[in-house]
């Protein structure tokens, strides 16, 4: 069962930030009406928070 409601909150209300484990890549994704949407897979070093523009 996923439970995208553990994942940290990134940008309020509903954007959620899922880091992977073991690499240098977070997921970026919100919960619409039950469905996820990926709004990007962000390297953490390289460019932060240029997903931004993809979330509205």
């Amino acid at each position: 069962m996923l439970l995208p409601t553990r994942y940290r909150i990134e940008t309020p209300p509903t954007i959620r930030n899922a880091s992977i484990q073991g690499f240098p890549f977070s997921v970026i994704f919100r919960e619409i009406a039950g469905n996820i949407e990926v709004l990007a897979v962000a390297h953490h070093r390289r460019r932060p928070f240029y997903w931004l523009a993809r979330s509205s």
